[in-house]
């Protein structure tokens, strides 16, 4: 029984109180919104350097396919060649993936406080 008061409250194993997490709140929804786009951006940067290249008419790959591309790339530039690029794309996307997460976020909250609509659909 003593050691059952001696244990914390999920209040407390943070540190905080309940009302101080909940003011750092827009804080996790912005990094973990920019987190989202860079993982999301980071995925899809081999094809879109694959789109890049052709478009540009290359002349290192402008006679080739995406499949055909999609090899040599790493053969004459090495597998990070696919990844040309995307540190100046993360620049980009981590703040419109942030704000994006946390303004969605946000507006569905006041539509919900204010409209009362909850769902997708509201008939």
């Amino acid at each position: 029984m003593a050691t059952e008061a001696a244990l914390p409250s999920s209040g407390a194993q943070s540190g905080l109180p309940a009302p101080a997490r909940r003011d750092f709140y827009w804080l996790r929804s912005f990094v973990a919104g920019g987190i989202a786009g860079c993982c999301a951006k980071t995925t899809i940067a081999p094809l879109d350097r694959i789109k890049i290249l052709l478009q540009a008419h290359n002349p290192h790959y402008k006679h080739l396919g995406i499949f055909s591309t999609l090899c040599a790339v790493p053969q004459k530039e090495g597998f990070l060649g696919l990844y040309k690029g995307n540190g100046a794309m993360m620049v980009r996307i981590f703040p419109y993936g942030a704000i994006q997460f946390m303004a969605f976020d946000h507006y569905r909250k006041f539509v919900n406080l204010k409209l009362g609509i909850t769902g997708h659909v509201h008939r």
